[in-house]
């Protein structure tokens, strides 16, 4: 039945489309007369009744119905937590980072460890054995804690990271445009993470007295 799952799929996508030019060859034929189309469809009204894609010839939309049933009837998750690595692993982008050329030139070149540290946050596996942070918190074995944990440095060299992206110096224009861009990447960075640190961190303010210190964006 798994093989049949797999395959049933790119045959209907085939079938559904050849169906315009079977029948301009033949249009005395039905549609259900392509070789096993008539069993198949059984198959995948047992497996997903009624349910069959508006755009048909393309095998994308098939695969998706067989996903969807897969992570409902296969997934139980006992915390929203996992509900959300789940949801998150669905996005258009969540496998971006696997199309990198792994190359130390350009930052993209990976350790294994941090590699496998990468891959067991992504299906859920453990990552680390339990413990305690110097925050006080317990640590799982899923080694979660490190990406929120205030006194982590991950947090900072990503804010850092950031920095060097916008080139942010404590010298230069201080335009509209400028203060408009580090307020907005700021706003996002708090509602984002829900650390209000994010956008004091970001614009690096450092407040003496009534004295308030501010970076400069240099273009």
């Amino acid at each position: 039945m798994r093989t049949i799952l797999y395959i049933l799929p790119p045959f209907f996508t085939s079938t559904f489309g050849v169906h315009d030019l079977v029948n301009l060859i033949s249009p005395s034929l039905d549609e259900g007369t392509v070789h096993l189309e008539e069993e198949a469809k059984e198959i995948w009204n047992e497996l997903n009744p009624s349910n069959i894609p508006t755009i048909p010839t393309y095998q994308r939309n098939w695969d998706i119905i067989n996903i969807q049933r897969i992570i409902v009837n296969t997934f139980t998750f006992d915390s929203f937590t996992e509900i959300a690595r789940l949801k998150a692993l669905q996005l258009q982008k969540s496998g971006a980072w696997l199309q990198a050329i792994p190359t130390s030139n350009i930052g993209t070149l990976m350790d294994n460890n941090s590699f496998r540290v990468c891959v067991a946050l992504r299906i859920g596996s453990s990552v680390c054995r339990p413990y305690n942070c110097i925050c006080g918190a317990q640590v799982s074995v899923h080694g979660r804690h490190g990406l929120h944990c205030g006194r982590g440095s991950g947090r900072f060299s990503r804010h850092n990271e950031l920095s060097d992206i916008l080139k942010l110096e404590t010298f230069g224009p201080w335009s509209k445009e400028a203060q408009d861009l580090v307020h907005t990447t700021g706003t996002n960075l708090n509602q984002i993470s829900g650390d209000s640190r994010s956008k004091p961190f970001l614009t690096q303010e450092n407040i003496f007295g009534n004295t308030t210190r501010k970076c400069r964006l240099r273009f």
